[in-house]
């Protein structure tokens, strides 16, 4: 079974996720420890964890931080930026793909005229 892009960038995504639920769980905090220690609401940390929301550097660097991890700081960031790639290579094929659809249609119209009644 084969992933679409999109797919694999919300694998990644989740992946990260579950790397920072490691990193809180080995250190013994709950996300509500880990929202008190970087300020956050506990639901992005929720939110963090499950893919839902992206990461910044900053973000990681909170996060290892509060976990005492800060080993973990440059391998994380560089998943996230592979993330954050799959996301902007997939929006690059969307507009290309949205580009050659809108390109056709317009051709089709052209060739047929107006529809009666429209």
């Amino acid at each position: 079974m084969s992933t679409t892009p999109s797919s694999a960038a919300k694998q990644a995504q989740e992946a990260l996720g579950l790397r920072l639920r490691e990193l809180r769980k080995d250190a013994g905090l709950s996300g509500r420890d880990i929202a008190a220690a970087t300020g956050w609401h506990f639901t992005r940390v929720s939110k963090m964890e499950t893919g839902v929301q992206g990461l910044s550097d900053l973000d990681i660097r909170m996060w290892c931080a509060a976990c005492g991890a800060d080993d973990e700081v440059p391998d994380l960031i560089a998943q996230a930026r592979t993330v954050e790639s799959m996301y902007l290579e997939l929006r690059r094929q969307t507009r290309a793909g949205l580009r050659q659809l809108i390109h056709s249609l317009s051709a089709r119209h052209e060739r047929t005229g107006p529809v009666p009644g429209l």
